[in-house]
This record gives structure tokens, sequence and C-alpha cells, in this order.
């Protein structure tokens, strides 16, 4: 894609401007783009990249490395990926920030059901009693299995007969 200002340049900067709910987008070469005012005053755009994301220069990172997984943080900003779970631990000084702005927390909540259909251990039971009941009508007891299917239905909240 050419520069939308010169025409002559690849546009490697792309700018979205929102204003009072118009949306605005200009694609401009780097010329232009410096001459404009987007231009960051780091020279290199993976600096300028990382440190819209990480908060940081990459190149003023420290080179401590995971315990775990040896993965620095300069790995981290080149490619966006933590390398282990310890890695959040390692580096969480540096990456809290960038977590907070992304996700809106730094812990994580997650969604739960609005109403709960049962338990681990109750669906263990349900099946264990759907087995028994596959037993009591090959064996042809059917008081037995008409008493594990009401009591299956209790459990599932469906109603007995």
């Amino acid at each position: 894609m050419l520069c939308e200002n010169c025409g002559k340049r690849n546009a490697t900067t792309h700018i979205r401007l929102v204003v009072n709910g118009t949306v605005r987008e200009q694609n401009l070469c780097h010329e232009c783009a410096r001459a404009a005012g987007y231009e960051h005053p780091s020279a290199d755009p993976l600096d300028n990249l990382l440190s819209s994301l990480f908060g940081e220069s990459a190149s003023l990172s420290r080179e401590t490395a995971c315990p775990q997984c040896n993965t620095t943080f300069s790995q981290i900003s080149a490619t966006g990926k933590v390398g282990c779970p310890e890695c959040y631990h390692t580096f969480y000084d540096r990456l809290a920030p960038y977590i907070q702005r992304v996700h809106g927390s730094t812990h994580h909540v997650g969604s739960q059901p609005t109403k709960a259909t049962s338990t681990p251990t109750e669906k263990v039971t349900i099946e264990s009693l759907r087995h028994k009941l596959q037993e009591m009508i090959a064996a042809e007891n059917y008081e037995e299995a008409a008493r594990l299917r009401d009591e299956i239905r209790a459990m599932e909240g469906g109603t007995a007969q």
C-alpha cells in the first residue's frame, strides 16, 4: 500500500483518528509520518511498538532470564509471548502494567455459570447410579431400577415420579 500523502513510498504508519464518533484512517510512509509529527523519538520502529505495549524500550530491558525456561524479557517483548507460567512471577513488575492496560485487571476473574447444575462429585455419583441402573435393567430388577431412575432425576434437578 502506498503512502496517501506522497504516493511514492510504502505506507508503514497506519493512523486511526476518532473524532466525535467519526473514524478517519491514514496510511503514511515513514517520512510523511515523521513530518506530520507521528514519529516516536526512537529511530527503531520495533522499539516504538514495544514501548507502546510494554511501556519501555526493549533495548532498556534487563536481561534477567526466567529460572525455569530461560526466556528473557527482551524475548517476551519481541514475540509478545510468555515462555512459561514462571515467567509471570519472574517478570511480574514489568508485565503487570501491560496486563492491567490490556485486560483491565492483573487477576483472572473468569466467568461463572449463573446456575451450576452439579458439582464434580455429584457427576461421579450420577454416573455410578446410571451404571447401577443399567445393571438392574439387565437383571430385570425393575423396582430397584425405578428407584435408581428417580434418584438420578432428583439429583439432576428433574422431578421424580
